[in-house]
């Protein structure tokens, strides 16, 4: 099994940055921190580091949606594969009463229910500004967010 996808980015970007030679680079120590809320996953991206590497790992424990790192502390930063994931299921879906109630259903697939499709979208909206608001205080000014993200169909 190959690297994972957020192991993989940040060798290429850490391998870019040391090779074009920035000096801010190379005059900092790069860290890698890696965030993740299943432990299974956290261990096995610990496990599929480099044993050669050249900078430090560690991982932060919480969900990315809110603050995880001190203010103007980032100069890069690298989002993918979870950035469409909710912080919680949108509370009117669990309401009996509400016009998106989703019955016991978790998700908006095949639903014809337009509520609940915009109970969705208001809660990814929420989430994206919490997510973003948290970079921009954690991120250094001139620095960098990159966010990737596969199209769902």
């Amino acid at each position: 099994m190959g690297l994972p996808s957020a192991v993989y980015i940040s060798c290429v970007v850490y391998e870019r940055l040391h090779n074009e030679g920035f000096t801010k680079c190379a005059q900092s120590a790069y860290h890698r921190v890696l965030t993740q809320r299943a432990e299974a996953v956290a261990d096995y991206l610990f496990r599929s580091q480099p044993i050669d590497r050249s900078y430090y790992a560690f991982g932060v424990p919480g969900t990315f949606h809110c603050r995880l790192f001190p203010s103007q502390s980032i100069h890069f930063a690298h989002c993918s594969t979870a950035i469409h994931w909710l912080s919680k299921c949108p509370e009117e879906l669990l309401d009996e009463i509400s016009p998106a109630w989703n019955k016991v259903m978790i998700h908006y697939a095949g639903t014809s229910n337009v509520e609940v499709l915009n109970a969705y979208v208001a809660q990814f909206e929420k989430d994206m500004e919490m997510f973003l608001n948290a970079r921009a205080e954690e991120i250094v000014e001139g620095g960098m967010l990159v966010i990737i993200s596969r199209e769902f169909q």
